[in-house]
C-alpha cells in the first residue's frame, strides 16, 4: 500500500509543474496588508471587491471553484 502511494504521489509531483506551465499566472498584490498571491489566469476570475481594499475573491467560471485572499 505505501508503494502505491509513493507511485501515485511521484506521478502527482511530476504532472503539476507542467499544468503549471500551461496555465500560466498573475499576481495579484494587497499593499494594504503587505502580500501577494500567483493566481492561474482564465482559471479563476476576480470577482468584485470592497471598497475599503480588505482583499480579493476569485472564482472559476463555473462556480465550482473559489479563492478568498
Amino acid at each position: 500500500m505505501l508503494r502505491l502511494f509513493l507511485v501515485i504521489a511521484a506521478t502527482l509531483a511530476a504532472a503539476v509543474p507542467a499544468l503549471a506551465e500551461d496555465l500560466g499566472w498573475q499576481t495579484y498584490a494587497n499593499p494594504r496588508f503587505g502580500y501577494s498571491v500567483d493566481v492561474p489566469v482564465g482559471y479563476l476570475l476576480p470577482q468584485p471587491g470592497p471598497d475599503n481594499g480588505d482583499g480579493q475573491t476569485f472564482a472559476s467560471a463555473d462556480g465550482r471553484a473559489y479563492l478568498a485572499v
